[in-house]
């Protein structure tokens, strides 16, 4: 990758409160997520999160312990770019290139059945709590279906880690009993909301 990227005419493919995430411009195979300008992210918290430096933390400590990126997205470090630095990642695409779907939306569509859906969000969880991978954060939009070679494989592209880069990150990172009570209890509730339509309202 080149030492700076330009994203001022770059794809946005979403944004938070604290983070907008671009599409890499020169490889749509990426995504890059960056800061808003800080007086942005005041407006709408007190507590500025650094979301960027505890998943780069957390997705290197993965790394470290040969957990297997099967559901969730590769982190690649960061990169510097136009907006300041930002955190590369995997982009969660087709075979064609065009971005997956959520599983809402194919739920909505009638493509995923609803025993489908509980199928695969119970084998995610198991992947979960098989390498103690700590979520923190549960929203049925976060939960990409990638098409690749005719098969359909869930990816869980936000919500992992620790909500903020404090102690609790090296809690859930390094005692794995927190970590999956943590996922354990939070899936659950993610499992009932896509479930019971609470996400299709």
């Amino acid at each position: 990758m080149p030492s700076s990227i330009d994203l001022s005419n770059a794809n946005r493919i979403g944004t938070g409160n604290e983070r907008i995430c671009f599409e890499h411009p020169e490889n749509p195979a990426l995504c890059i997520k960056v800061y808003h300008p800080m007086e942005e992210i005041l407006k709408h918290t007190k507590v500025v999160r650094q979301q960027n430096e505890m998943e780069q933390y957390y997705f290197q400590k993965l790394v470290e312990r040969d957990v297997p990126f099967t559901f969730i997205p590769r982190c690649h470090g960061w990169i510097e770019t136009s907006l300041g630095r930002g955190l590369v990642f995997d982009r969660v695409v087709d075979d064609s290139g065009s971005a997956s779907q959520p599983l809402t939306a194919m739920l909505k569509q009638g493509t995923v059945s609803q025993s489908e859906a509980h199928d695969i969000l119970k084998s995610v969880e198991a992947y979960l709590l098989q390498y103690s991978i700590s979520i923190c954060d549960v929203s049925p939009g976060h939960i990409l279906m990638q098409e690749q070679n005719g098969q359909l494989t869930p990816k869980v592209i936000d919500g992992v880690g620790s909500r903020y880069n404090d102690w609790k990150l090296y809690l859930l990172t390094y005692v794995h009993f927190f970590a999956r009570r943590k996922t354990k209890s939070l899936w659950q509730k993610l499992i009932s909301m896509m479930l019971n339509h609470e996400c299709n309202k």
